[in-house]
């Protein structure tokens, strides 16, 4: 199987990824600090998947590299949304599915990756499973839930994604009904109860409470008939991309290059802090006290957890290519129609960079295509465009320093056209730097 890290490599046409004669970039370090960045954070406190940047706020590892981490608690997808484009937050968390169609309200940059699995579990409710499911197969038991009622924390969210995407690996349309407001376990718990809602999607610790029991002493509430972190063959293969990235608007990402990489290196730290055995006890308060669930349930959920943590942050671009084109076929509606790939979005701070352009200096565009890693056959055309043209001038030969900060540029490059065959059409972009 490959690993990771190989795949990161083996993606070659990948933003970011320069030939041999550019310089590299070295990992931030922590280091006195002149000024410190405020930075706002999108996301669930109380769930798993933030416990990076909850150890991050706990043990003042923001401090050491010159950021001031702070939590805005959304709900749901269209929250974290709402709170990017209103400059409320400057990054957040979200699944790949997300940012997709994020992407088409504003244009995003993701630059990290959190979690190397779903972050999305299946959760039906326990009458429901006993009465219809047990002993079912994946197809059967996505034929029954075809009909049935659905939990989602928003429409045209995630969730409602996952659902889209199992149901389609089954071979089933959506005749039943998607319930929204499936935002915490207990939620849930109060749906189930009421059976106004037969299965939801859901993350931890929901996942946990409601197998488990929502509190101390309470019975189970849900069953887990398959497991989307654990996918066996006859599941979708486009479900089995990793669950939680982190990214920003572009226009933040462009203006704050070097505050990203600090968070990218504080994450780091943070999740090298939790696989850490001596470390663990406090992990499992941390999770106590954020998560609001028991000692053992904790002890449980962080043994799991902890082993699906990116420790590079390297980005699967392997997954994001394959979920693109699904959603063009799927829910064109959530993408505007558009076919994404990891280009669209990602700019790997893990990877290599392109060298910083002096004032008033040039890139050719031969050389930015190789830099990035682009094909150019005989009669192929070099394109670059950029959206930051007051840092860069983009013309027909390549790219033009104007004035310190970031340019967002894109390299296109098309071959000619040949007989009875159309023209094949690969881009790359990057982020490159204006210095004096």
């Amino acid at each position: 199987m490959t690993s990771r890290f190989t795949r990161a490599f083996l993606g070659l046409s990948v933003i970011g990824l320069i030939a041999a004669t550019a310089a590299i970039s070295s990992p931030v370090q922590a280091a006195k600090c002149t000024t410190t960045n405020k930075v706002a954070l999108a996301a669930q406190s109380a769930a798993v998947g933030s416990l990076a940047t909850n150890i991050a706020i706990a043990e003042d590892i923001d401090a050491k590299y010159c950021l001031d981490l702070s939590i805005v608690e959304v709900a749901s997808g269209s929250a974290i949304l709402a709170s990017l484009v209103a400059g409320t937050s400057q990054v957040a968390y979200g699944a790949i599915d997300n940012w997709m169609g994020w992407h088409s309200a504003k244009p995003m940059t993701v630059f990290r990756e959190i979690m190397t699995v779903p972050f999305l579990d299946m959760v039906v409710r326990k009458d429901f499973y006993e009465e219809k499911l047990k002993g079912k197969s994946f197809a059967e038991t996505m034929a029954v839930l075809s009909t049935a009622k659905l939990g989602l924390t928003s429409r045209s969210g995630a969730s409602e994604a996952t659902w889209t995407q199992l149901l389609d690996g089954a071979g089933q349309k959506m005749a039943g009904t998607f319930v929204t407001g499936a935002l915490s376990a207990a939620t849930i718990a109060a749906s189930f109860t009421a059976k106004t809602m037969d299965a939801t999607l859901t993350w931890e610790p929901n996942t946990t409470l409601l197998l488990e029991g929502v509190t101390e002493g309470a019975a189970p509430l849900g069953v887990m008939p398959f497991k989307l972190k654990e996918p066996t063959k006859d599941m979708p293969a486009v479900t089995n991309n990793p669950g939680l990235t982190l990214g920003a608007t572009s226009e933040w990402f462009a203006a704050n290059r070097d505050v990203a990489s600090r968070f990218d290196a504080m994450i780091d730290e943070s999740i090298a802090y939790a696989k850490n055995p001596k470390n663990f006890a406090k992990v499992v308060a941390l999770l106590v006290e954020k998560s609001k669930i028991s000692n053992p349930a904790a002890i449980s959920l962080a043994k799991r957890f902890l082993n699906y943590f990116n420790v590079s942050g390297a980005v699967n671009r392997k997954a994001w290519d394959a979920l693109g084109p699904w959603f063009y076929n799927n829910l064109p509606a959530v993408v505007k129609a558009k076919s994404y790939t990891s280009n669209d979005f990602v700019y790997d701070l893990s990877l290599r960079q392109i060298k910083a352009l002096k004032i008033g200096r040039s890139y050719n565009s031969a050389f930015l295509a190789k830099s990035l890693n682009l094909a150019v056959r005989p009669g192929s055309t070099i394109t670059v465009t950029t959206t930051t043209s007051k840092e860069c001038q983009a013309t027909k030969t390549g790219i033009t320093a104007k004035r310190v900060g970031s340019c967002d540029l894109t390299v296109t490059v098309t071959d000619k056209k040949a007989v009875g065959q159309q023209s094949a059409t690969r881009f790359a972009r990057t982020f490159l730097d204006i210095k004096k």
